[in-house]
This record gives C-alpha cells, structure tokens and sequence, in this order.
C-alpha cells in the first residue's frame, strides 16, 4: 500500500486485498493490520482465516499448530483438542475489518476450509458491522451454490473443490462493482 499510494496511476482508496487458501488468511491479516485496503476477498480461508476454529470441522488447530506450527505462534498449540477454550474465534478477526467490505468465497466440497464455518465466520462479525452503522451479512442461512450474497460482508459458494475459478472472479469482481466501483461515484 506504500507503493500504491505513491502512484498518482492508482487510486489508493479503491484498493483490494485477495488471498487464496494460505493466503486468504494474510489477505485477512493484512487488511486487518492496515485500515488502507478499502476491501477484502478471502478465497476458501478455512480454518485461522474466516471459518469458525470452535466448530471442529475440516482443518482443525491441531492441523494448524503442528503441519503448520509455522505460521501460528507456539501459544497456539495448548488449544489442540481444546478449541471451545480458544479466548478467540474468526468472526473476531472478520470484525477488525468493519466497516469495511468482506467478500468470503467457499467451494461446496472444500471441507477441509469448512464453506459452513467461512460463512458462520462472516455472519457472527455482524455485530461490530452493525455497531459502526454499517450493514453485515443481510443472510441469515447458508445460502445455496451459486448465489452470491452481495452485502458489506458477502458471501459466495459455488460447486467444485478447493481452487479459483471464472465462477470466484465473477462474483469477486460483482462484489467489487458494488462496493468499490458504484460506492465511488464511478458508472460502469
């Protein structure tokens, strides 16, 4: 974001921040730690990204703390087998984004990243949404496959497994025309 504010060429205040799988976790991350990205995409994040840790569903914190012990810190590893006694869960990590817009994709047979979990993630970060006077997740249910919840914090499922495909960057760039593009005065 240093480079890109520096660049007369891009406006700096329509910038995203996508990630896929590890990297949708430090997408989040990222735009976390820097209220400059002006929106998110976490790409099948799962588990440590936006899927709930406290469901014990697909990728747990032990597949986390010890395959990948790497990217957590070594406090982590008590919580194996322990997840209800986490201090925290992801929605927490969602709601540093607020008010922000959240874009959280799944694949239907992708149950290592947990598609229900990525979903319960965004909808229970509604709260601090709606406590900065921005609209959350407008969907209460899991949505069907192939529909794309377009709200502040959106959600899309499509058929397949883990990986990006034409259908992700359709709805990606729907919910970047919504929330970047018309948002800024901009037509299409």
């Amino acid at each position: 974001m240093d480079y890109v504010e520096s660049n007369p060429r891009i406006n700096s205040k329509r910038v995203a921040v996508i990630g896929f799988s590890r990297l949708g976790k430090a997408a989040l991350w990222a735009a976390a730690q820097d209220e400059r990205f002006a929106m998110t995409i976490s790409n099948e994040s799962g588990a440590g990204g936006v899927a709930l840790s406290r469901r014990i569903f697909g990728e747990t914190v032990e597949n986390l703390a010890t395959g990948l012990g790497r990217w957590f810190a070594p406090n982590f590893v008590p919580y194996i087998h322990r997840e209800n006694e986490l201090p925290v869960d992801q929605h927490e990590l969602v709601a540093m984004l607020a008010p922000r817009p959240l874009l959280i994709t799944s694949a239907q047979e992708d149950l290592w990243s947990d598609p229900k979990g990525e979903f319960l993630g965004g909808l229970n970060a509604n709260p601090v949404y709606h406590l900065l006077g921005a609209e959350g997740m407008t969907h209460q249910e899991w949505p069907q496959p192939g529909q794309l919840v377009n709200s502040n914090i959106g959600y899309f499922m499509r058929p397949g497994a883990h990986g990006v495909n034409a259908e992700d960057w359709h709805a990606m760039l729907s919910f970047a025309d919504k929330h970047l593009r018309s948002n800024m005065g901009h037509s299409k």
